[in-house]
This record gives structure tokens, C-alpha cells and sequence, in this order.
């Protein structure tokens, strides 16, 4: 089985959003793969009525550590518990680099998300500038160890990682198959060392960065690469299938 998980960012209506998920429902259906979707705060309670008893999991894009106070545009792991909220995406390049998130602010917020019981995808990536003076392995395993700061060894099997390697997040340029398989290999390999794990299989660990329908054989192929968040090609139901669909 493969995790094939949408990041919707900022986008689509609600309107465009009922009929997504009327959709996507027979998709995941028809599916053997595990099938989510990450929408805005906003349309929240339009997931959770439309996904139902349906093979579709939902979740938020991000949330804040904090149970309430004055936080003007955060969210908590109360109000998402409103909805049945399954997933939620942290530490993602565009939160890192728009909104100045750090690894220690990630690392909280990872630990409110494990402790509140949802499952967390916990992004990791670097710069085109980090990797062009070969800093990928450094840069990675210093958001590792920061956000991975108090979190036991048994929480790895309730969450899921993803490598977004932020040069290709958007530009349609992805990765290399042996570029993705190689770096997916040591951030697991780096994970078992933090926790002296012999076994890698219980380390999910997803790559997004321009997965699409005409690279998803070649990236999904790899022995350690357990599936995919997906940001511009999950948008249309039609794009997203080809994906799901994928047979191993």
C-alpha cells in the first residue's frame, strides 16, 4: 500500500470542493492505497460531512500548540477536533519560509499534535541553494533532530514524514528517481540512528516536490519511497486518480 495524500494549499471554493470529494469518494474506493486530502481551516466541516464513511482521510494544513488564547489566525487541536480531523501538515517549506516557522516552533507543535491524538506529516526539505553545495544531508537532519525533540520512539508508526525537497516544491521540476530514493533512504536511516532502530519499515516517509501522473512510476517504484504528498496535480480529481491508482 502507498499513502497518497493531497495538499490543497490555498485553493479551490466550496462549491469546487463538493463535487471534489463526490468524486474522490469512488476514487478511494476503488483504491488499495491510503487516500487523503489536507484543505483549508475553512472548509473543515465541508470534509468532514462529505467523507463520511467514505475511504477518503482529511486533515488541516497546520495548527498551533497552544489550546486557546490570543493567537489571531492560529487554530487548535479542539477546533479541528470539531471535525473529525485526522491529518495535519507541520513544518511545511512554504510555512518555514513565508511565515518564519522555526524547528523549535515545529517541534511543539508536533508534540500537541501526537499528544491530542492526530496523525501528523511532519515535512522536511532543503533549498536549491543547500543543495547545490551539498548541505542536503546536514540541512535535513537538523529539522529531524529539532523536530523530533522529546517525541518517543512510538510515536514514529502514528505519523507520517514527507521529504519536499523545496527547489522543486511547485516548479514542476522533481527529483530524480535515484535523487528521491537515495535521500528518502538516509532521512529513514537518520530517524533509526536518533532512536538506535534496526528496523526501517515502521518509518513512513513520503516525497513531494512536483509528483504528478507522468513521474509517479518512476518515484513510487523505489523500495523506500512509501507514497507521496501532492500539492498542484491533487487539486483535479481527474490528475489525482492516476496517482491513486498506482499499482506497485
Amino acid at each position: 500500500m502507498k499513502y497518497l495524500i493531497g495538499n490543497h494549499k490555498m485553493n479551490l471554493s466550496g462549491s469546487e470542493l463538493t463535487a471534489y470529494f463526490k468524486e474522490l469518494k469512488k476514487v478511494a474506493k476503488q483504491s488499495e492505497n491510503y487516500v487523503g486530502v489536507c484543505v483549508p481551516y475553512v472548509y473543515l466541516p465541508l470534509a468532514n460531512k462529505m467523507c463520511k464513511k467514505s475511504k477518503v482521510h482529511f486533515g488541516s494544513q497546520n495548527m498551533y500548540f497552544q489550546p486557546k488564547g490570543a493567537f489571531t489566525g492560529e487554530i487548535s487541536a479542539n477546533m479541528l477536533k470539531e471535525f473529525n480531523t485526522e491529518l495535519v501538515i507541520l513544518g511545511h517549506s512554504e510555512r518555514r519560509a513565508l511565515f518564519g516557522e522555526t524547528d523549535e516552533l515545529i517541534n511543539q507543535k508536533l508534540i500537541t499534535t501526537l499528544k491530542e491524538g492526530f496523525t501528523p506529516i511532519l515535512c522536511i526539505g532543503e533549498t536549491k541553494e543547500e543543495r547545490e553545495s551539498k548541505q542536503t544531508n546536514k540541512v535535513l537532519k537538523k529539522q529531524l533532530v529539532g523536530a523530533l525533540k522529546g517525541v518517543e520512539a512510538s510515536a514514529l508508526n502514528k505519523m507520517f514524514f514527507a521529504y519536499e525537497p523545496v527547489w522543486a516544491i511547485g516548479t514542476g521540476i522533481s527529483a530524480t528517481k535515484q535523487d528521491a530514493e537515495k535521500t528518502i533512504k538516509h532521512v529513514k536511516e537518520t530517524i533509526a540512528k536518533l532512536y538506535d532502530l534496526t528496523n526501517l519499515d515502521n518509518i513512513i516517509v513520503l516525497y513531494g516536490g512536483s509528483l504528478n501522473s507522468k513521474n509517479v512510476n518512476d518515484i513510487l517504484s523505489q523500495p523506500h519511497i512509501d507514497g507521496g504528498l501532492i500539492g498542484g496535480a491533487s487539486l483535479k480529481v481527474d490528475e489525482f486518480k492516476k496517482l491513486i491508482d498506482y499499482k506497485g
